[in-house]
């Protein structure tokens, strides 16, 4: 458990697995005629923070990823 808090909550070292996982899945989430939410929101809820309907419990805006990593290293 603390190799993972210590090595991998790392935004710099995990950001290069998430960029590729995103290309990979992009165009599968781009066609899906299912997705909860928009093409777009994919592609923010990585880097942006805000509001992120169905990507957060209820209350208080959404996190994005990277400020996830982030704060959970703080």
């Amino acid at each position: 458990m603390r190799d993972i808090a210590t090595d991998w909550l790392d935004w710099k070292k995990i950001e290069p697995i998430v960029r590729f996982w995103q290309a990979l899945i992009g165009p599968d989430v781009k066609t899906d005629g299912h997705k909860l939410l928009p093409y777009s929101k994919f592609f923010a809820t990585l880097t942006t923070d805000g509001e992120n309907p169905g990507m957060r419990p209820a209350g208080g805006p959404g996190l994005s990823l990277k400020s996830f990593f982030e704060k959970r290293r703080a």
